[in-house]
């Protein structure tokens, strides 16, 4: 199988990534950091078997019934329209274009709902739980009867498998762009470099933690979990503004209060970027992401800061 929509084979991710940031990786390592670097499953459809959305079933069904109706009770007319609108010459109006023009048929939402899933179906790349990671960590495999698309964002909700799949170590992949990010942290993370002779005058001192790395975990923490809920987050347009982003980084962190203001906040910004002009709070999608850090969602801004 070839790795699709932006996916890279998880040993094939670990052999880059060592290369990018001098530290060694193997496939397990990846495994063991899914809760920084999301883990997906490439699921071939015919191995699976994804099926369609109860809404989107019957929808179809109502309409070929309908269809099939109309074209028995008037073969002249509408069943020879909607033959030709299938492409089907009359008299060969078949099962397979009563469903094509079932399909047409369909209200516009339920429609778009059918091109998503079906895209979804195509693609066959599906996020993993931080459960089902567990569980394949500890059994060499994990067995999947439906799975969160990576289309879920437009689908809102987890795919039906017609055939419950056995996902072993072989099938997992990371996507390129949260594999570049993740690679980004790495290497915020490594100590820096010293002379020889430093290295052997005394023992190296563990490097102290800065504000920027701690906020570039958080952003990344910001995108795993938006992932696992079909949340958009781009950190090259994040949401809201720069202080509903503070106002998170308060409410997760005690130690980045010492950061009062947006101006403060703005040394530690370099690869993040916010929209100009006025923009909705992100103060619910953050409530969202981080239930447990308890965000108020009100309608003004804290006095001690000013606007992004």
């Amino acid at each position: 199988m070839e790795p699709k929509h932006g996916t890279v084979r998880l040993d094939a991710a670990a052999e880059w990534l060592s290369k990018t940031t001098g530290r060694t990786f193997t496939a397990d390592d990846l495994i063991d950091a899914h809760d920084r670097l999301p883990v997906y499953a490439v699921i071939p459809e015919s191995k699976c078997n994804p099926e369609h959305s109860e809404p989107v079933l019957r929808e179809f069904r109502e309409k070929a019934i309908e269809v099939e109706r109309l074209t028995k009770s008037h073969p002249r007319s509408l069943g020879g329209l909607a033959a030709a609108d299938a492409g089907v010459p009359r008299g060969l109006f078949t099962p397979e274009a009563i469903a094509e023009v079932a399909v047409r048929r369909m209200r516009p939402d339920i429609a778009l709902l059918h091109k998503w899933e079906q895209a979804a179906k195509k693609q066959s790349v599906y996020l993993l739980s931080d459960e089902d990671v567990s569980i394949l960590a500890a059994n060499g495999e994990v067995r999947l009867g439906r799975a969160v698309s990576i289309f879920n964002r437009w689908i809102g909700r987890p795919i039906q498998f017609g055939n419950p799949v056995d996902v072993t170590p072989d099938m997992l992949a990371v996507r390129r762009s949260q594999l570049v990010k993740f690679a980004e942290i790495v290497a915020a993370e490594q100590p820096e470099a010293r002379p020889a002779a430093q290295e052997q005058a005394a023992p190296a001192k563990p490097k102290r933690e800065t504000q920027a790395g701690r906020i570039a975990l958080y952003v990344s923490e910001c995108e795993r979990r938006a992932a696992e809920l079909g949340e958009t987050f781009d950190r090259a347009r994040m949401p809201g503004t720069k202080a509903d982003f503070l106002d998170l980084l308060h409410a997760l962190d005690a130690g980045l209060r010492t950061i009062k203001s947006v101006g403060s906040l703005d040394r530690y910004l370099n690869g993040y970027q916010w929209e100009g002009g006025r923009q909705p709070s992100a103060a619910p999608l953050y409530a969202r992401l981080f239930p447990e850090a308890r965000i108020r969602v009100p309608g003004a801004v804290s006095q001690q800061r000013g606007k992004s």
